[in-house]
């Protein structure tokens, strides 16, 4: 990062409080969105979200938001184990060592990897077409 951007870490891209940093409003929660409370660092084994998932026919996840080495990685493991894919947006996922972020990804081998852009440029061109 400071090869990249130098010593002042107010420069420094995704930076707590800097406006790319917050999520984007089309990841916020809206209407008829569920939220589950999670106990643990894996969300299968510290919620019902297999349950949910299962009722719903979601076999798709998007991982974003949480420490890449601990949460991401359990629930990714155990999501690969019970046959979801995974889809990791890169620049949104959070690790102790930011130098160590993506390779952390990499070991994880989600099934894809985006960056931000990228996922909201999918979620608006599969969201419903409103007249």
């Amino acid at each position: 990062m400071r090869e990249d951007y130098g010593d002042d870490p107010s420069k420094w891209p995704g930076r707590p409080g800097a406006p790319e940093a917050w999520p984007a409003s089309t990841l916020t929660d809206h209407p008829g969105d569920r939220i589950l409370l999670m106990t643990g660092d894996d969300a299968f084994t510290s919620s019902n979200l297999r349950f949910v998932l299962r009722n719903l026919e979601i076999r798709n996840l998007i991982l974003i938001g949480g420490p890449v080495e601990t949460m991401l990685a359990r629930t990714t493991h155990t999501a690969k184990q019970r046959d979801f894919r995974t889809l990791f947006a890169l620049d949104a996922v959070s690790a102790t060592r930011e130098s160590e972020r993506l390779g952390y990804v990499a070991d994880l081998a989600p099934d894809y990897a985006v960056q931000t852009s990228e996922l909201l440029r999918l979620m608006e061109s599969a969201a419903p077409q409103t007249a």
